[in-house]
């Protein structure tokens, strides 16, 4: 029998969680808490693993154990393969039970508060009993689903977005405004041209993708240095209405404003060409659970029919 059959048949699901968490946690002491198991206990499996294989898999170092050429390899598949069997189990349960389930939903924080609340009271309607954990996301960054933190997350799509292990969606164009405070000087003008801003305050997303860098240089105008930077939309919502500050929004953002009981007023300057589109990402190779596929279609509907999709096509 090959070498690689008789191996396959010597792994087991314990040693791919071991190799998995010295490997994500970057110690065999850690890796152990983790699995509420000995130190000794791991450290002697992970070096029994690694006589079977003929490869040495972690580099043990006064810092903790750092995976090899080999060790990062076999955590990768051991973690898709650990993935897939919960996966199965989702499933399993689901249809044991269509109403129950758990799901972990990736999302940025206008997003979350715009679209997601009348998401999740249609879907908790039909599916009293499935958990939905919402976890903050950032555009451009698929660390969480990558590592299968997350069944799918819902963000914007940079333009430059390459990935051949991430499937995008597209849901929807976001409209994007330049807006003020009703008390910034700038809210009485009848006429402005985006140049103008230039050198005013800009209170912006601690992103690299934000709509003040696509604007501006979509228009060929320097970028305007940014006054605060924050990832915290109510911070900086407040900023904006306050009136010290220009911002420039997407509708979803507009929506958050609303629901937060600020007022800001969307300065006279045409962005009708510009539109950022939102995408739901998935891995490619990784099959949703039922119940995953259930939450997905309901963001789908809303984005087309109800009245988010609508506010953004507005």
């Amino acid at each position: 029998m090959p070498k690689t059959l008789r191996l396959s048949h010597r792994l087991s699901m314990s040693d791919l969680e071991m190799v998995l968490a010295v490997s994500q946690h970057g110690s065999m002491a850690r890796a152990a808490e983790h699995l509420r198991i000995s130190q000794p206990a791991i450290s002697r499996a992970i070096a029994e693993l690694e006589t079977t294989l003929g490869v040495r898999l972690f580099d043990r170092t006064r810092r903790g154990a750092v995976p090899t050429l080999y060790g990062d390899a076999l955590a990768r598949r051991a973690n898709a393969a650990i993935d897939e069997v919960k996966q199965g189990i989702k499933e399993m349960e689901f249809l044991a039970d269509p109403t129950a389930g758990e799901l972990y939903i990736g999302a940025p924080e206008p997003l979350a508060e715009g679209l997601l609340p009348d998401v999740i009271s249609k879907f908790w309607r039909q599916f009293p009993k499935v958990l939905i954990n919402i976890m903050p996301t950032i555009a451009g960054n698929f660390a969480d689903l990558r590592a299968r933190r997350i069944d799918f997350q819902i963000n914007r799509l940079r333009p430059a977005f390459e990935a051949d292990d991430i499937h995008a969606e597209i849901l929807f164009d976001e409209k994007i405004f330049v807006v003020a405070g009703l008390h910034n000087p700038w809210s009485r003008r009848r006429q402005i041209d985006l140049a103008d801003l230039v050198g005013e305050k800009w209170v912006v997303q601690n992103n690299v993708y934000d709509s003040v860098l696509y604007t501006f240089d979509s228009r060929n105008l320097p970028v305007p240095r940014a006054t605060v930077a924050a990832y915290s939309a109510f911070l900086r919502n407040k900023l904006t209405a306050d009136g010290e500050f220009l911002a420039i929004l997407a509708a979803p953002q507009l929506l958050v404003l609303r629901n937060q009981g600020l007022n800001v007023k969307i300065l006279p300057i045409d962005l009708s060409d510009l539109t950022i589109k939102v995408a739901a990402f998935q891995l490619k190779k990784r099959t949703l659970s039922p119940v995953s596929q259930l939450f997905l279609q309901t963001i789908r509907d809303a984005c087309e029919r109800g009245p988010f999709g609508k506010m953004m096509r507005a």
